[in-house]
């Protein structure tokens, strides 16, 4: 089964994770995914070193920017139909968690949405306004990457040293003067 939980920010960022809530005595493996809300895949990621029960966390590889007051949808996918559901909880209004929102059901369509599915896919069905505990990770800004980079060495340069000037030159360099000699 996949879940799905339609959300805005008031503010441009970055979604960093995506989170759901796991039942307990779950044998589910789980993935999940950022969509905007046509449907197209932002980030998709596997949650792994999971606990046996509560809230769940996959860190995307690469934070995802997200734009002020657009929508878009959080998705867990649970191979085995495992997942914790409250009817009717987006039916009074939305759910703010400044600044994100989750939206009530009926503004830009119904909100809580699953689908049964073998694989992540963008799910289309709602049942009374259920959330499914789907949840995201929002940033303001990233921090700067500090891994240290990385020097790959894709040639040898080898160095002569020629008697007569004192100064290193390259092989290719010897090569070129021995055969303009021979001319």
């Amino acid at each position: 089964i996949v879940l799905g939980l339609k959300f805005l920010s008031t503010q441009s960022g970055f979604i960093t994770a995506i989170r759901f809530f796991k039942p307990a005595g779950s044998t589910a493996s789980h993935l999940g995914a950022l969509y905007k809300l046509d449907g197209t895949l932002l980030s998709q990621v596997a949650f792994t070193n999971e606990t046996n029960s509560g809230w769940q966390q996959a860190n995307f590889g690469t934070p995802v920017a997200i734009t002020a007051n657009t929508v878009y949808m959080a998705v867990y996918y649970s191979d085995n139909g495992d997942y914790v559901a409250n009817a009717g909880f987006f039916l009074p209004g939305p759910t703010l968690s400044p600044p994100l929102r989750a939206l009530k059901n009926g503004e830009n369509g119904p909100n809580g949405l699953y689908d049964y599915a073998y694989q992540p896919k963008f799910p289309t069905q709602t049942y009374q306004g259920g959330n499914y505990w789907a949840d995201v990770v929002f940033a303001n800004t990233i921090p700067p990457d500090v891994t240290p980079p990385t020097v790959a060495i894709t040639a040898e340069q080898r160095w002569i040293q020629p008697r007569a000037r004192g100064f290193p030159m390259s092989s290719a360099t010897v090569s070129a003067k021995r055969a303009a000699r021979r001319r």
